[in-house]
């Protein structure tokens, strides 16, 4: 992935030469990619002669998202060594630089900041405990380094600013901001195809084994009490989708069939880029990640459809999460329990209107952020 990257530096070289402005967006993954999406869509909307680079650590968002027309050069970030981010910072010349959530390296930061670049985090989330508030070396020249840090919650603000960041500022979630986008965006009508009967759908996305195991053992009932499945996991690979099947043996492929619910009950999505819109056409939506160490998956893409979620216990690492349960509007379940009376305790609580309102009333992180980097002097002197 780096060689590749490295291959790709010659394409922003060329860029100096026209003189042309760069903004950097840097994303661990998947996840932080769409965190980040909707304040680079809006830039580049605002900003259409800025060159847009975005890198990733994670292989999994870097082959995802390699071909993304909405960035001028997909990149892997360099390995964390000061001889290797000075050569990248050298190749591509960056005027702002967005970090999106976490992904913390100390070197790179360090050559931005000896290279006075902004750099804007977004996105952040900060504990009691975490390593950017320590009183090391490294963590005071990391703060040093961050021109503004965005979070999403009013905590971290506190926390940083006791630790010296006045910088720090709260500014909401983009990631409702983006779900709602999605959701007013025209979808693929061919999903519509899957509601073509009478009975109800459970959407499972971004579904892991011990999600599946779970999910198969109250299939009989479900399928009993008039429902249908549709299954996106989390990963498609040869693997994650034959054990897919070996759950769900009744199952047809997404690969097979297309959008038809016809021939089967249940349906496995075997391709990525799908989710956020089958979401639309489920009656209730099981999220998964909940019973791996990371923690559920991202909950508000259903619940801007107006759909209840289950998912899985952990939910400690997503606020969005833990606040929809407190409401309400996603119940969990354990390892032992039963999932089919969840499902229906979930499915009858529903009132109408109520979690889709409650999603769009989080949403206007992107606004604020893009307000202050619209202001920022590195933006405004190379707009003269």
């Amino acid at each position: 992935m780096r060689k590749e990257s490295v291959r790709n530096y010659i394409i922003a070289s060329t860029w100096q030469n026209d003189n042309h402005k760069v903004l950097w967006m840097h994303c661990a993954s998947v996840g932080e990619f769409e965190q980040g999406r909707p304040v680079l869509e809006s830039f580049r909307a605002r900003h259409p002669a800025w060159k847009i680079v975005v890198t990733f650590y994670s292989p999994s968002g870097y082959m995802q998202f390699k071909n993304w027309d909405g960035a001028d050069l997909i990149l892997a970030l360099p390995l964390d060594y000061r001889t290797q981010c000075a050569e990248f910072l050298d190749r591509v010349k960056p005027d702002h630089v967005l970090w999106v959530r976490y992904d913390f390296w100390p070197q790179i930061y360090r050559v931005l900041a000896e290279q006075r670049i902004p750099l804007t985090l977004i996105g952040g989330r900060i504990h009691k405990d975490h390593r950017l508030l320590s009183s090391h070396s490294v963590a005071k020249t990391m703060r040093q380094a961050i021109t503004k840090f965005f979070t999403v919650d009013k905590s971290s603000v506190s926390l940083l600013h006791n630790a010296g960041m006045s910088n720090a500022e709260y500014a909401g979630d983009t990631r409702f901001d983006r779900v709602v986008s999605i959701a007013s965006d025209s979808a693929d009508n061919a999903i519509d195809a899957l509601r073509s009967g009478e009975e109800k759908i459970l959407v499972a996305g971004s579904t892991w084994h011990k999600d599946q195991e779970i999910l198969a053992l109250s299939m009989e009932s479900l399928i009993e009490k008039g429902w249908k499945m549709v299954v996106v996991p989390h990963e498609v690979n040869e693997v994650s989708i034959n054990h897919c099947c070996q759950q769900f043996p009744r199952a047809r492929l997404w690969s097979e069939v297309g959008w038809s619910l016809d021939d089967s009950s249940q349906l496995i999505v075997d391709t990525v880029g799908y989710l956020s819109t089958v979401y639309k056409v489920a009656n209730l939506a099981y999220v998964g990640g909940g019973f791996q160490s990371s923690g559920v998956h991202n909950v508000l893409e259903p619940m801007v459809y107006d759909i209840p979620v289950i998912s899985g216990p952990n939910l400690s690492r997503s606020m969005e999460a833990l606040a929809a349960n407190k409401m309400g509007f996603l119940r969990t379940l354990d390892q032992k329990g039963d999932f089919f009376p969840v499902l229906e305790a979930s499915f009858n609580a529903k009132k109408e209107g109520s979690i889709a309102s409650w999603v769009k009333g989080q949403t206007g992180a992107t606004d604020r952020i893009t307000h202050y980097i619209d202001n920022h002097p590195s933006i405004q002197e190379r707009l003269q």
